[in-house]
């Protein structure tokens, strides 16, 4: 096979109104940079671009914009590109949340756009005869933030809760020296909380750098499903220094994967993007971007992503899977690494007994129960199509 890497800072001009909790809260300063990550890849003829960005969310009309200026300076056929959020909550809003703050610069999201294409194209440019290894950790740096009190489910750590404990690694070489790879894990960047300031891709950004540190190489971090998975240091924590020692403890972990990593062949690969109007419900708080897409395109259209390196396929989801949801699409599909903020974002992605017990999750979605389940049902069928398993998927 054949691999190439590249990355690009993207940290927005101060000040800017950070995203991912409530109030105002604007970046005074920069604690590490944002940055833009590509993997290209090709078997044979074709090739292939995973994308990571330190960013919350990405709306979908934003996606198809930077995939078309991929597809326009290379060969990377449109759906072969998927673009991931690692949904950190230190950097800008980009999907129009607040009320109360103008949306975020019109050429700041062009220029995005630009510089996410380039970062693909360098990494084309880098691409090499390379062979990869496969590793996995114990990653225990989370808890469940569902606890159900008195019949009410409340966003508190909740020790009882099921957490995703593995830590996933795909690592490429040319020859003895390391290209990078990907990191794959399910916990929400939210070690800086609510009274941060500060710009920052928080723990999984600090150790994606540290990594790269240790084994050489750049590293894109994909997100799993964090819908309801927090680090046990998390939210109203305005302490960089603790982000940091948990980024250190995720390093670690990854570093264990690599230790621990065998041979993994990527003979072929195969994407195939599967667009669906899907049953919708009113969001909260992302009112603005619903009526948007919903008017623009007559529904709510959602796509579903399956994009797959040798036996291994991502199934990318556009919102935050919660650790259950990522089960029920393991437990149909087999072998998989469930990626979420990924190509789109409608806010979170419950199972129906999520949606059964209440709480904050089921009632930030843009998805309606029955919605969400055909969603998730399509994903899988998605995934099966493209491992070989059953018909084309309606």
């Amino acid at each position: 096979m054949k691999a190439g890497f590249a990355q690009s800072v993207i940290t927005p001009p101060l000040p800017i109104q950070l995203a991912g909790h409530r109030g105002p809260r604007m970046a005074t300063s920069i604690g590490d940079d944002l940055l833009a990550k590509a993997l290209v890849c090709s078997d044979r003829d074709t090739l292939y671009a995973i994308v990571s960005l330190d960013l919350i969310w990405l709306p979908r009309r934003f996606i198809r914009k930077v995939r078309d200026l991929i597809s326009r300076s290379s060969a990377i056929r449109p759906e072969n590109v998927m673009i991931a959020c690692t949904h950190t909550h230190s950097g800008p809003d980009t999907l129009n949340w607040y009320a109360f703050a103008p949306p975020i610069a019109g050429w700041w999201m062009e220029w995005l756009a630009q510089m996410v294409a380039s970062t693909v194209y360098l990494a084309l440019n880098n691409v090499d005869d390379c062979t990869a290894v496969r590793g996995q950790a114990r990653f225990d740096l989370a808890v469940n933030r569902r606890r159900p009190v008195d019949g009410q489910i409340y966003r508190l750590p909740y020790e009882m809760g099921h957490t995703d404990q593995r830590l996933s690694i795909l690592q490429f070489s040319a020859g003895d020296r390391s290209l990078g790879g990907i990191v794959h894990a399910a916990m929400h960047p939210v070690v800086l909380g609510a009274d941060s300031h500060a710009i920052s891709g928080d723990w999984c950004g600090i150790a994606m750098a540290e990594l790269g540190t240790r084994a050489g190489g750049i590293w894109l971090f994909l997100n799993g499903a964090a819908g309801d998975n927090n680090p046990k240091i998390w939210s109203g924590h305005n302490n960089y220094d603790a982000m940091c020692s948990v980024a250190r403890a995720a390093a670690d972990c990854a570093e264990q994967a690599l230790n621990s990593a065998r041979p993994f062949a990527v003979e072929t690969m195969g994407s195939r993007i599967l667009d669906g109007v899907y049953e919708e419900r009113s969001h909260p708080y992302l009112t603005v971007e619903q009526r948007l897409r919903t008017s623009e395109e007559g529904g709510l259209y959602v796509e579903s992503q399956v994009l797959r390196l040798g036996n291994m396929p991502f199934v990318a989801m556009g919102g935050e899977c919660l650790f259950d949801t990522a089960r029920i699409i393991e437990s149909a599909v087999g072998d998989c690494l469930v990626v979420s903020y990924a190509n789109d974002y409608v806010g979170y992605l419950p199972t129906r007994e999520h949606y059964g017990e209440g709480g904050y999750e089921p009632a930030a979605s843009m998805l309606s129960e029955s919605g969400a389940e055909a969603y998730v049902s399509a994903a899988i069928a998605n995934a099966e199509h493209i491992m070989g398993r059953n018909k084309i998927p309606t």
